[in-house]
């Protein structure tokens, strides 16, 4: 889902490792966004390794194959 509070937009998801696509502003061609902060509630880590980095290709993709619900946010970081 996507919304906006105060102009931000703001993505709200089930999967966790899904919110690391919308750090990118164009999907096909991974522009970066300029800034991109994660606010994460759950009731378990997130943090577990993840030796992948993403760096092109389609970031969707990458979010399917390479990250899971327990490791996304180390793929972030490393990312």
């Amino acid at each position: 889902m996507q919304t906006t509070y105060h102009e931000v937009p703001v993505y709200i998801v089930d999967n966790h490792n899904h919110a690391l696509s919308f750090r990118y502003t164009d999907k096909k061609s991974n522009v970066q966004r300029s800034t991109c902060n994660v606010i994460h509630i759950d009731q378990h880590s997130d943090i577990k390794e993840n030796e992948h980095v993403f760096s092109e290709g389609n970031i969707e993709d990458f979010v399917n194959e390479k990250t899971n619900v327990g490791n996304f946010i180390t793929a972030a970081i490393n990312s």
